[in-house]
């Protein structure tokens, strides 16, 4: 009985074996190649320059304390293939002496004889720390300034402090948003500031979205 069991089972191990062994499977490949990633671009153009000559977009020749001189337009163009946040900050300021007249040598307690001013400064003055910057900003697109309401005017900030960035708004991709610089003299502004100059850089930068930097 024990050599039949055992005959069974060779049978049943040695057909399974078989059968295994013509199991077939209908199967098709197909290949895709040429597959790329390509990174998109983040690129902004200042008034139509785009990586050109370094431009000047602001020049106040005149301005008096507690004067709010209008503002100076400039135009960004989002010239990438990816909407981005645009925003500005001051990354210099240089203040100097500039002209010298009668009244402001008297204010810095220095001697004037006639047309030349001279002396030794004592108070240092620094007119960009009482200079403010204002903006009104584009948000919309439709091109002309936004209301006060929208709450995009920033009250003035300091050029020389060097402010951190100013996050305006999305500019998509190849869009057009205009900013409106703005810029007060502090009323409290005495005569020693006569004929002072602030010169300062103006940064605007496209960042991607969510940008974490």
């Amino acid at each position: 009985m024990k050599n039949i069991t055992k005959s069974l089972v060779m049978i049943v191990a040695v057909a399974a074996l078989a059968i295994g062994g013509t199991v077939a499977y209908f199967s098709d490949t197909e290949q895709s190649t040429g597959n790329t990633f390509t990174a998109g671009t983040i690129d902004l153009a200042v008034n139509g320059n785009n990586g050109g000559a370094n431009q000047t977009i602001v020049t106040v020749p005149d301005i008096k304390p507690g004067e709010n001189v209008a503002g100076t337009e400039v135009a960004l163009n989002n010239v990438g293939s990816n909407d981005g946040i645009g925003d500005l900050h001051i990354t210099a300021a240089t203040s100097s002496e500039g002209a010298d007249s009668e009244p402001e040598c008297v204010a810095e307690s220095k001697i004037w004889s006639g047309s030349t001013c001279t002396g030794t400064e004592t108070k240092n003055e620094n007119i960009c720390a009482m200079m403010k910057l204002t903006y009104v900003y584009d948000a919309n697109g439709n091109g002309v300034k936004d209301s006060a309401a929208d709450g995009d005017t920033v009250g003035g900030f300091n050029p020389i402090s060097g402010l951190g960035n100013i996050d305006l708004d999305v500019i998509p991709a190849q869009t057009n948003r205009k900013l409106w610089l703005g810029y007060v003299l502090d009323p409290s502004a005495d005569n020693e500031y006569q004929g002072d100059v602030c010169t300062f850089t103006v940064d605007f930068t496209l960042k991607q979205l969510n940008y974490q930097g």
